[in-house]
This record gives C-alpha cells, structure tokens and sequence, in this order.
C-alpha cells in the first residue's frame, strides 16, 4: 500500500507498506457506482445504499444524496402548490374563466418546479448542499401552504 505523507498541504513523500490482505469498500456495488458515475438514474434504494456506502469511506456524496431528495422529497411541493393555487385563485375565476385558470396553474407549477430542477441540479454538481438546494425550498413551499391554508380557510367559509 502506497500512502502519501503531506506536509502543509505538500507532498512530503510516500511510505509504503506490505500487507497480506486489504479490506475497502465492503458492500461495494460495481453496477451502483458505474451507473452513478455515468449519470443514470438510480432508484432509492440503490441510491440509498450507495450513500450508506460512501458515508462509512468518508466520500463525497453530494451527487447522492441529492439524487435521493429529488425523488424522496421534491416530489411533496406539488401537494404544496396545490393548496396554495385551491386557496389563492377566486371562486369566480375558477368558474367563469377557465382557460385563465388553467394557464395561471400551468404557469406557476412549470415556475416553481422549474426553480426546484435549477436547485437540484446545483446540488448535485456540489455547489451547494443537496440539503439546502432540494429539502430548503420544499420546507419554505410547505410553510407558505400551511399559512395560506390556515388564513384563508376562513375567507372561504
């Protein structure tokens, strides 16, 4: 085994060492990696081990875990917006109006999840954390859902 020696941040020198048997990367998946590497998309639970996996080698993972918030929690801002577009829109414009309707929907759900699309992808690049670019926004979403439900609930009524 060839280890470097630094020093500073320098490469100082190497040290090597004979050893019978190594053991890394225990549970290693050859498939999970290569597809995660080519750029495929993984299920959850593959992705969920492979994050196991690269947590014990204290690996980067940011790739990863963003892969699993974009299908585990990115998904909940639609019952989110739901809400708020049932809460927001005017009784009388759902009724007379419908192509208004139908096109301030389609433009507010394309707008944000365009935005969340934008942000996962900046997570899974590592610019930022994957929590801050996909569980963040969702929170954020979800909080404005709850004041517009609990404030307009009773306009309603």
């Amino acid at each position: 085994v060839k280890t470097h020696i630094y020093k500073k941040g320098k490469l100082i020198r190497y040290s090597v060492d004979r050893k019978e048997r190594i053991a890394t990367l225990h549970g290693y998946k050859p498939k999970i990696i290569e597809s995660l590497y080519e750029g495929k998309a993984l299920n959850i639970i593959d992705a969920y081990n492979t994050w196991k996996l690269l947590r014990k080698q204290n690996l980067n993972s940011d790739k990863i875990r963003a892969a699993i918030y974009d299908k585990a929690i990115v998904p909940l801002f639609a019952l989110a917006l739901l809400i708020i577009l049932f809460f927001k829109l005017p009784f009388h414009a759902r009724m007379m109006n419908l192509g208004g309707v139908v096109a301030l929907s389609l433009g507010a759900t394309f707008l944000v999840w365009g935005i969340l699309f934008g942000l996962e992808q900046i997570g899974a690049n590592g610019v930022l954390v994957p929590e801050l670019t996909a569980i963040a926004p969702i929170v954020i979403l979800w909080i404005f859902a709850s004041y517009v439900f609990f404030t307009d609930e009773r306009k309603i009524t």
